[in-house]
Formats: structure tokens, C-alpha cells, sequence
């Protein structure tokens, strides 16, 4: 997934953000990109701490799972119109939960059972071996992982860099191939999370 990842701040430094009036004319505004990248740093390194947890096996999945349950139920039932900064503080953590499940849930077995070989190589070079090579292999990489801007279209999509009470209509343009399917399943979860009927 390394190779799919783009880096943070070269997505930030593109971003363009419009506000759109009920006449459709579109009106370029002010970057939020500090508190997008506060956000994402915030989610990426819980998301990050879950995963070294589960891989120790401190961290279960049922337990992540119970856990994010409990820590989304005080806030239901949640409405639109009282998106409070407590909530949107939040939001970067809830992410992280819903997508250490998701990594664990979907590359964990193959992952654990990489894991258990004493020495992991990929045989580089000519078929018969000779003159190839050995080199390790970061079973980390194997891990399936949310994409960079999946997780701020979220942080964006969820009011996170906005100064407002109220959950906004958004309307986000993401590339060919960046993972629509999983912006729109990690979103349904949140909102399910925090009591909407999805």
C-alpha cells in the first residue's frame, strides 16, 4: 500500500474548496488545510498505536469494536443540527477505530500468518536462483490500509476543520481508483456509530 499512499501534505497543498450558493456559483474559500492535517495526524497515529497493540496481541478485534461502541453512545442520539466541537474533536479517533477494524479485519489472518515464519524472503533474479537475491519483506506493507485522502475526504465530509455546529451537505470530488466505496462504508459506519438510521 506504500506505493499507493500520496503524502499528506502534497494532497493538502491541491485541495481547492469552493462554497456553492443555491444559484450554483461557485466561490473559492480559504483552505482549512492545518486542521486537516491536525486531524490526520491525530487519526494516524491512533490508528497506528491500535495496530502495534493488535500485532503484541493486546488488542482484539471484538475488543476495538466494543470499545469504539462505547465511546460513540454518548453522543446518540446524534442530529445534524447539533454537530458540537466536543463530537468533531472526536472524529479523527472514531476513524482510526473504524479503520484499525477494518485493516485487521480484512489483511489480519494473512498478516499473523506471515507473521509466524521465522524469516520471510522474496526470491529475486533468474528462475533457477543463481545470481538472484534475498530481501526481506515489512509484513507491515501487507496490511490493507484506508488511503490518505479517503481518511481526509472523511475528516472533511464529518465538519472536522469547520468552525460550525451543524453537519454541512458536502459535495467531494475524488479521483478514479481513490476509494469512493470505502469513504462511502467508513462514513455509513460512523454515522450508524452515532445513532442516524443509514
Amino acid at each position: 500500500t506504500s506505493i499507493t499512499q500520496r503524502d499528506v501534505e502534497a494532497i493538502l497543498g491541491s485541495l481547492e474548496t469552493f462554497e456553492v450558493s443555491t444559484s450554483g456559483e461557485k466561490t473559492l474559500t480559504t483552505s482549512t488545510s492545518d486542521k486537516l492535517l491536525q486531524g490526520f495526524r491525530e487519526y494516524n497515529e491512533r490508528y497506528e498505536a491500535q495496530l502495534r497493540l493488535w500485532q503484541v496481541g493486546e488488542l482484539q478485534e471484538g475488543t476495538l469494536v466494543r470499545e469504539l461502541k462505547e465511546k460513540t453512545r454518548r453522543f446518540q442520539p446524534c442530529i445534524v443540527g447539533n454537530w458540537t466541537p466536543e463530537l468533531k474533536a472526536l472524529v479523527p479517533e472514531f476513524l482510526a477505530g473504524i479503520a484499525a477494524h477494518y485493516t485487521i479485519s480484512k489483511s489480519g489472518q494473512s498478516f499473523q500468518r506471515l507473521s509466524t515464519c521465522t524469516t520471510l524472503c522474496l526470491q529475486t533474479g533468474e528462475a533457477d536462483g543463481e545470481g538472484g537475491s534475498q530481501k526481506a519483506i515489512d509484513l507491515n506493507t501487507m496490511l490493507e490500509r484506508p488511503h490518505t485522502i479517503q481518511i481526509l475526504t472523511l475528516l472533511r465530509l464529518f465538519c472536522y476543520d469547520s468552525e460550525g455546529t451543524t453537519l454541512a451537505h458536502q459535495l467531494m470530488q475524488i479521483r478514479t481508483g481513490e476509494g469512493k466505496s470505502m469513504v462511502l462504508g467508513m462514513s455509513s459506519l460512523l454515522l450508524a456509530l452515532l445513532g442516524f438510521r443509514v
